[in-house]
């Protein structure tokens, strides 16, 4: 699962290594200017399933296979 930031600036993807094809449950929040990964969240216990930015692009909403829903804040360094 992935999400685009309101501006088209962050991307944020549910867990794993993207060349490994692992998940570690966690989100990861992305640069789209560098390709860089500029945070991470951890906190489910099993797989995450959905991401979501909130309108304003202040946070991230996620949901796990361990029936969890994850509300997570964007840091100022992250969003640029």
């Amino acid at each position: 699962a992935a999400a685009y930031s309101w501006d088209g600036r962050l991307l944020a993807t549910a867990g794993g290594n993207p060349d490994a094809f692992t998940r570690d449950n966690s989100v990861r929040l992305w640069d789209l200017a560098t390709r860089r990964v500029v945070g991470g969240m951890l906190g489910h216990d099993a797989a995450v399933t959905g991401v979501a930015f909130s309108p304003d692009g202040t946070q991230i909403a996620s949901i796990s296979d361990d029936g969890t829903l994850r509300i997570w804040g964007v840091t100022d360094d992250a969003a640029g």
